[in-house]
């Protein structure tokens, strides 16, 4: 009961400029979990945020701010065609230019999330047009790769990202499908915990290799 205490305490300080009358009273902790405005707040909050870390892995592969300009080199001397035949068969992986079987499992990793957040964001669950989100999204991603040049149109990224979408929503039906409104909004209090560090490093270390690359080159 005293980490929850504490964890409601931290997460209202963050809550509060977003709405102030969502300020948690410590007297009446189930009212609040149980609030409908609380566990949309909470559930918009946790799901930013994993978009926000979607972005970035899918942007900062390497976290290494020249492997991205290495990569725009190369592609830049292909044509469009070309660019998206770049890994266009499906179960290969000899890519040259990085691991492909790793990045395979991490698209599944990084999608997963996806079969958890779309059962709870719709009001009636429908695995079919969550496939059809999950992939529309996956697709809008390589497309957004392929024509900025930061990564090449990959069918292994869409096949890796479905079945992370899969394995997501067999987690939430065996784990979360039964739960109440308290007890999701008690996970999505500890995924916003969870997750803004990993933001907030994100961020520094987006800095910091952008600062050693010029620093490299001057």
């Amino acid at each position: 009961m005293e980490t929850l205490l504490v964890v409601v305490i931290i997460l209202n300080v963050l809550l509060k400029w977003l709405n102030k009358e969502s300020c948690v009273n410590l007297k009446n902790i189930k009212t609040y979990l149980e609030n409908e405005k609380n566990y949309k707040t909470l559930l918009f909050i946790s799901f930013s945020f994993f978009i926000i870390i979607l972005l970035w892995f899918i942007t900062f592969k390497a976290n290494k701010f020249e492997h991205i300009l290495y990569n725009y080199k190369i592609l830049k001397e292909m044509t469009l065609i070309e660019r998206f035949k770049y890994e266009l068969k499906p179960f290969v992986f000899n890519n040259p230019y990085f691991d492909s079987k790793k990045e395979f499992l991490y698209n599944i990793l990084i999608f997963s999330p996806f079969g958890i957040y779309l059962p709870l964001i719709f009001k009636k669950e429908n695995i079919i047009r969550d496939i059809i989100i999950s992939f529309s999204i996956s697709l809008l991603l390589e497309l957004i790769q392929l024509f900025t040049l930061i990564g090449g149109f990959s069918s292994n990224d869409l096949i890796g990202n479905t079945l992370g979408y899969f394995i997501g929503y067999m987690l939430y039906r065996i784990f979360i499908q039964n739960l109440n409104k308290s007890n999701i909004t008690i996970l999505n209090m500890i995924v916003i915990i969870t997750l803004l560090p990993i933001i907030i490093y994100m961020i520094i270390n987006t800095i910091s290799n952008i600062d050693i690359y010029i620093f490299k080159r001057y």
